[in-house]
Formats: structure tokens, sequence, C-alpha cells
């Protein structure tokens, strides 16, 4: 790949996240909650766009992106207000826009509707806006502005503060070229301010023999006539350029503390408004005086807060600093380190037959390497580990939509969104939140007029919360609607033979997780938003996809919760390896409680043959994990080991011994044998051989089910 085509790849990954901070701007303007920092973060992020699409000659983005600006420029400086606003057409523009993007990464074209077009344009300013010429990569030569945006020019002078001079000085960094910086893209977007007029210093290139055509020595001075806020202008330069690479004032003051540049050996200067009507060329001895001396204009300015001090070089910042890696490169990263944790079970296996005096050494060693391995993965993670606001960022466009379609009213609340998790993760969580979300509108609020004569308040609310617990984490989607119609579900399932017409009525919570059978729906018609019976169904397979669980607890009249219990991470867990019979599996950490020796004398066994475990005071279910595995053996197990499940508060399960506690590496079980009930991953133990990683909470309902677990000889010879 040649340089500038990684730098196109950079400027797509770029207007990816881009994309993600505006539509959660325009979220909070459609909510009626968007603060002034949303509404400039969303210019700045469509401003971002255009920039870098003037660079790489896409003309259409760059159309559209302009047009668009405008719109969020007439809304941040007040000519329309927020009330005002047509949020639908800002919510299709920025669709639209994402739309545009992804054609121009494929080399395509995707025009947007004129529709839309002339909506845009209606509220930038109700005349059509001028499209500015996008820009080449020539940094000397040609520089033409883009024109002003319609609503800015149609202000007047007495609608605003008042005309007047101000003067940018522009010393970027020597290695800005090397961003892909195209100076012309700063003069574009502060032409709409005014007119304005630039010169380029460059009194500080060095002689020919020792430049470097990457490095930056050039300096612009920039003098706009307008009537625009200091701050208006600030903002724009946020855009393109750190706080040290400019300085904004008066004119003159500027340059306070530089050496003077010689007005012979100033680039021309050029008033970028005398371009309006096409293409000039200017040469060097055209170019008129722009500079007064240092120390012109007086000394009264003082130089804007945070530049540097008079005669002092600009410094540069320091501290946290960000750069991009192919997440591939984390991904690849991550497998080395959960190769490693592998190895270090490898040596653990080893020290156990070494001679004591050697053995000593060794383990000292092992206890470093473990402690080295695990920083070494929580730094991994860290770097994976993105919040999942991304996610729940999209969620008030769908209610709002939904809503639309619907004829609901729906307050939306969203909880937890700074929790983070692993980044594969959350990509998976889109689907699964928007079926939900849907099922929720359509489903589970009633009507305004029915929630008006049940007693409750015309709007519904959907609350949306994400939470650690342990190692895991659970969101939670809960409505205030009727809940789930049971006779209704339970019919339709009789009807299809799912429950037999001789079989007593399922329990509430049985009945309640039929929603999840495919082909089953409450809906009385098929619309577009539901009614096919596939939605809950898809989030199940999902969530079980990432190794989690969801459950469902709803409340005729009240409304319907569902729980989604997903890993951190898909990568590397804490585990307590138990043995029952000849076979080892692992239990996650995070779901045990404690471990204990079993005593017969608390053990009661109940009609039908199960068991129960008397534990200080308190009655727990205990399973026998030989029973669920079919293992024959003598004797009891002398061990147990407590669990917290999401359906039982503690849950004893017996074991042949607890062999000890170990990090280990999650391997998706599915891809390389199949799925099985009651287990969610599996991993490879320091002797090469695979272990089972329990699934604490779908334990009790396999020893309904009377299935049970395969055994770590299937396991091999299926893996081989």
């Amino acid at each position: 790949m040649d340089a500038l085509a990684e730098i196109r790849g950079i400027y797509f990954d770029e207007c990816d996240e881009f994309m993600g901070q505006l539509e959660g701007c325009l979220a909070a303007v459609a909510d009626g909650r968007a603060t002034s920092e949303d509404i400039n973060a969303a210019f700045r992020a469509v401003h971002s766009v255009k920039g870098g699409a003037g660079a790489f000659g896409l003309t259409e983005l760059v159309e559209f992106a302009h047009l668009f600006e405008a719109c969020l420029d007439a809304l941040r400086s007040g000519r329309v207000s927020v009330e005002e606003a047509p949020i639908d057409t800002l919510l299709q523009a920025g669709d639209v826009l994402s739309e545009v993007i992804t054609a121009a990464r494929d080399g395509g074209s995707r025009p947007p509707p004129p529709d839309l077009v002339h909506a845009l344009e209606a509220m930038a300013g109700g005349n059509p806006v001028k499209k500015p010429k996008p820009a080449e990569f020539d940094l000397l030569d040609d520089l033409g502005p883009a024109e002003p945006a319609p609503a800015a020019a149609a202000e007047s002078a007495d609608e605003g503060p008042a005309r007047h001079k101000l003067e940018v000085r522009i010393t970027p960094d020597r290695d800005v070229f090397r961003r892909a910086f195209d100076p012309r893209m700063v003069f574009d977007a502060l032409a709409s301010f005014g007119s304005m007029e630039v010169v380029c210093e460059t009194t500080k290139v060095p002689a020919f023999d020792e430049l470097d055509p990457l490095d930056c020595h050039l300096v612009w001075v920039l003098t706009i006539d307008t009537d625009a806020s200091d701050q208006a202008i600030v903002e724009t330069l946020d855009s393109f350029l750190a706080d040290h690479e400019f300085r904004i004032g008066r004119p003159g003051e500027t340059s306070m503390g530089d050496a003077a540049p010689a007005v012979a050996e100033a680039a021309p200067l050029i008033p970028l408004d005398a371009h309006a009507e096409g293409e000039a060329t200017a040469s060097p001895a055209a170019a008129p005086a722009a500079l007064p001396p240092a120390g012109a204009g007086g000394g009264s300015g003082a130089a804007p807060p945070g530049a540097p001090a008079s005669g002092q070089p600009p410094a540069r910042r320091t501290g946290g600093g960000t750069i991009r890696v192919d997440l591939d490169r984390i991904d690849r990263l991550m497998n080395l380190v959960g190769e490693i944790v592998i190895t270090q079970s490898m040596l653990t296996e080893r020290a156990g037959v070494l001679p004591k005096r050697e053995a000593a050494a060794f383990v000292d060693a092992l206890f470093s390497l473990a402690r080295q391995t695990r920083e070494l993965q929580d730094n991994v993670m860290a770097v994976r580990a993105q919040p999942v606001k991304v996610v729940f960022q999209r969620l008030p466009r769908l209610v709002r939509e939904l809503e639309r379609t619907l004829g609901k009213k729906a307050h939306l609340v969203l909880a937890g969104e700074d929790t983070e998790v692993d980044k594969t993760i959350v990509e998976e969580l889109a689907d699964p939140l928007i079926h939900m979300i849907r099922n929720a509108m359509d489903h589970g609020l009633e009507t305004p007029e029915e929630r008006l004569e049940a007693g409750k308040h015309a709007d519904g609310t959907i609350r949306v919360s994400a939470e650690h617990r342990g190692s895991r984490i659970l969101i939670c989607v809960q409505d205030d609607g009727r809940g789930i119609n049971r006779e209704r579900l339970m019919q339709k399932a009789r009807s299809r033979g799912l429950i037999p017409a001789d079989a007593p009525d399922p329990t509430p919570e049985e009945a309640d997780n039929l929603i999840f059978h495919p082909g089953l729906s409450t809906a009385a018609a098929v619309t577009d938003v539901s009614g096919r019976g596939v939605g809950m169904d898809v989030v199940r397979r999902n969530v079980e996809a990432l190794g989690g669980r969801i459950t469902v607890e709803s409340s005729p009249g009240r409304g319907c919760k569902f729980t989604l219990g997903l890993p951190l991470t898909l990568a590397v867990l804490d585990g307590m390896i138990v043995r029952a019979g000849t076979e080892r599996f692992v239990f996650p950490l995070s779901n045990i409680v404690e471990t204990m020796q079993l005593d017969a004398k608390t053990v009661e066994q109940l009609p039908g043959g199960r068991h129960i475990l008397q534990l200080r005071g308190e009655i727990a279910p205990l399973l026998k994990l030989r029973e669920l595995l079919g293992i024959r053996a003598i004797g009891n197990e002398p061990n147990v080991v407590i669990v917290e499940t999401e359906s039982v508060p503690r849950l004893a399960i017996a074991v042949d011994e607890i062999v000890g506690q170990q990090q280990v590496v999650v391997k998706n079980l599915e891809s390389s044998f199949r799925r099985v009930e009651g287990v969610s991953a599996a991993t490879i133990l320091g002797d090469g051989l695979v272990a089972l990683i329990l699934d604490v909470d779908a334990l009790p309902g396999l020893s309904q089910s009377q299935r049970r677990l395969p055994s770590a000889t299937e396991l091999n010879s299926g893996a081989a």
C-alpha cells in the first residue's frame, strides 16, 4: 500500500469516529437535552469530514458535507433555534452523509435525495448553498476559497457584532505535512466568516540542499474582515490545528515576539473573496505589504490565553498522545497473551515433578511470570475495551422512529453508558438491543389511550442499563408496559404443538421463556416492526453465541424486564478447576461464593430425587456433577462448590476434587465441536487436554432436562 492510500484509509477510519460523534450529538438535539457543546461537536465532526474529503478530491462528499455544515452553523450561531430545528431532516442528513462516505470509500457515488437537499438549503438560509471547490494538494498556488454559507452571508450587520479585522497567525509543527495537512482546508473554513487575505512567510525555509520537502517551514498570516466572534474562529481552527499552532488577535498582535519578516520575502497577498468568479494566480511581485513591523498596533493587545510567552518558542504538548492501530494487530496480540497463559499452565504442571530444591526457585519464577502475564493481559484488554455508549447512542433515534410508526410515546432512560466491555462484545450488542427495543415499543408499551385507562402516564418508559457484575456485564431492558400475555403465548405454542395438549400448564417463568422460541409472537398481525416471531429468537441466539445468557421477568400490567449476561471478554478468565470422576471442569471464579467439604448431615433428599443443602440456616439446591455427566463412581462427592446464578441466589454443586485456581484461555466450543447446553466455552489445560468451562446459570435447567455433558474423550476426539 502506497503512502497516499494508507492516509486515505486513515481518513475513512476517522470518518467512522466522526459519524459516531455526530450521531450522539444529533440524538441529544432530538431529545431536547443538547448543549452548545453538543452542537459545536456536531459541526466540528461534519467539518472534519468535509476537510479530509477536499484533500482527496471527493467532490460529492465535500458538497453535501458543506451543505450539512451550513445548517449546523445556522443552528450553533442561533440563526435557527434548537426548538425550531427540523430534527428529522438533520437525522436523515446524518444517515445520508454516512452513505456518501461509504460510497466514497468504495469508489462509488451516492447522490443525496433532492428533497433533503432542498430542506437543508431552506434551513441554511432559504437559498441554494454554493459549493466549495475541492482542495488539491498544491500547497502554495491556486488558493481557491470556499463560498461562504448563505446563512452567514445573509446575516446583516445590525443582527450581530460589528465588523472588525482579525488576524490569525498559523505556525504549524514541522511534521504537519506528514499528517496530510493542507492549509487550504483551514482557509476554506475561515472564508465563510468574511473577506480574507493570506500572507505566506517563507523566511524560515532553509537552503535548497538542506530542504526536506516533507518538513514545513512556512507560516501563514490571515487577515479576516468579519463580524464573527473570536470564539467562533477559534473553534474552527481547533478542528485542524493544535492550540500551540495558531494565534489569534487584532492586526499586528499575533507577530509580537517574533522577528518581523521582510515584506519582500513574503509570499503573495491573496484576497480570497476576489476569486468568486474563477481561478486567479498571483506573482510574488504583485504582493503588497500586509504585515506591519513588529510592535505596530501598540502594545495594548494581550496575547490570547494559551499563547506562548513573548520571545518563547511554542511548547509542544506532552503526555497523553494517541496512535491508530489496526484491530487485527490487537487481536493477534491477545491471541499471543492466550498462548502465554497456556504455556504458563504447562510450566506449572512441570513444577510438580521437579525435585524440591529445584522446584522452589522454579515456583518463584512462575509467580513472577504469572504476575507479569496478568499485567500484560489487563493492559491488552484495556486497549480493546470500549464503552457501551457506542451502541446506546443509537437507541434514541430508534425509539423516535418507532414512536412515529406506532403512534406511541416513550421516554428512553439510559444508564451505565460508560461501562466498558470488549470491543467484540460491543459490536455484537447492536442487533439484540435493537430487537428488544422494537419488542418493548410494539408488544410491551400500550397506546396512550390504553395507558390512561389503566391509570398510567400516557408516555411509557423504557430503561436500558449496563453494569459490571464480577467478570460479566449485565444489560437490562425494562419497560412499564402491559407485560407478556402468557395466555396468548401458550395458546399459540399449543397450536404449533410445542406444548402437548395433555401437558399441564407451564410455570409463569416457563411460559415467559416461550417468547424466545422461533416463530412465536403475541402480535395480532404482522407489521414492519414485528409479528413474525423471529426477533427474540435472534436475540437469544446472538447472546448465546457470545457465551452469554438472557432471562426475562414479566409482571402483567406492570411491564417486562430482559437481562443479558455477557462475559467482559472472550479471551481469558479466572477459573476454579474441579474434578468429577476422571473429568476436569472449570467454574468461572466470579460465580463462586465459597467452597467447602460436604457434610452428609446437611443434605436432604426431596420427593422426585432432588437434593438440597442446609447452609447456615439457608437452603440451596444441590446438584451432583457426576449425575450431570453420567459418570458412575463409588461413594459420594466429598467437596461442594457454592455458586451464585441469575435464577438461584445460591446453588451447591458436589464435586470429587477441587484442583485449584487458574487463569484459563477461553476457546469457542461451538466452532470446533458443537453447542453444548450448560457449557459456555472450553479451554486447554497445562497437560494439553480440553476442559469444559461451565455455564453455572444453565446447570439447574440442565439437571431438570436430564441431559448430560460430553466427556473429555469426546471433546478431544471431536476437536481432533
